[in-house]
């Protein structure tokens, strides 16, 4: 992507204002589209912004057509899957409407390829630099072609020189109306996570490209082997051909009791999904001996 604004709230708040992005580009389209399994969380947040917006969403993208202002696609899946979208980039040329990425993770692009055949890439940004401090904040990105520029939420900093020839950083582009004539804004969202903005910098910069890539390469191998042991298990399917981080496994019983006993052993399970389903997050944190409580702990509760 050509521009990055000074950040956004959180990942969720970040694709719902993409959405409203894309539906004042394109004026007399009010469709919007989700491709595959995006985060609920997100899905509850982009109805709340579409509603004040009176656009329709649908859940596929089986109607795309001239009256399609965007098509949202998650990078990997709510359930780790990761999918080539240069299809999704084929139909949006075709229908005019614009190809929205949201990545959950930012990190998994150190390993994954850039999505840079979207009109838009938005996602949380809060896994570098930003601790978990009891649930948030969080920090959402938001990039775009330069096109675009305008229309884009939030503030944008530019680089420059003072007199002395000294390299600065001063706000280039915000609008006014933020916080003039609110009604008239493009965006209401009239403060960016400073903070967490920071923190993730200086955490990026202190990785470098090359750390990044080490890092996200770490993550994807203790996921993989975590999820190497938990398939050898009796009564747990692993569902994912592909993936990052996380991945989703189904047991034979339900997942939440399994949780429940999990926590009687002091292990904090996955996330219990519908359907005896479990999404399990892997990061470099995760200690060798921690999986393996996990997985003793498995064989004793199965």
């Amino acid at each position: 992507m050509e521009v990055a604004n000074a950040s956004m709230y959180d990942g969720a708040t970040s694709l719902a204002e993409a959405a409203l992005m894309s539906l004042r580009i394109k004026k007399k389209q009010n469709k919007i589209h989700i491709h595959g399994n995006l985060n609920p969380d997100y899905k509850e947040v982009l109805k709340t912004f579409s509603n004040l917006a009176e656009a329709e969403i649908h859940d596929d993208i089986s109607d795309l057509d001239k009256e399609s202002a965007c098509v949202i696609v998650s990078y990997p899946d709510f359930y780790g899957n990761i999918e080539d979208l240069q299809h999704l980039r084929e139909k949006c040329d075709e229908s005019g409407a614009l190809l929205i990425v949201c990545v959950t993770e930012i990190l998994s692009l150190g390993l994954l390829n850039a999505p840079s055949y979207a009109d838009i890439v938005v996602g949380e940004a809060s896994s570098i630099g930003v601790g978990l401090n009891f649930g948030g904040p969080h920090l959402g990105f938001f990039a775009c072609s330069k096109k675009y520029v305008r229309q884009i939420p939030g503030r944008l900093c530019g680089a420059t020189t003072d007199q002395d020839g000294k390299e600065g950083y001063v706000l280039t582009l915000n609008a006014r109306e933020q916080h003039i004539r609110r009604d008239k804004a493009t965006s209401n969202i009239c403060s960016n996570q400073g903070l967490c903005a920071t923190a993730f910098t200086i955490h990026a910069s202190l990785l470098g490209e090359i750390g990044i890539k080490k890092l996200a390469l770490l993550n994807h191998q203790k996921a993989c082997k975590l999820a190497d042991e938990l398939s050898k298990l009796e009564g747990v399917q692993l569902l994912n051909d592909n993936f990052f981080n996380e991945f989703t496994i189904k047991f034979n019983k339900d997942s939440k009791e399994i949780n429940k006993k999990l926590l009687e052993r002091k292990i904090i399970g996955g996330l219990a999904l519908d359907d005896n389903k479990m999404l399990i997050a892997v990061t470099e944190t995760v200690s060798d001996e921690d999986m393996e409580s996990l997985i003793i702990s498995l064989k004793e509760i199965l």
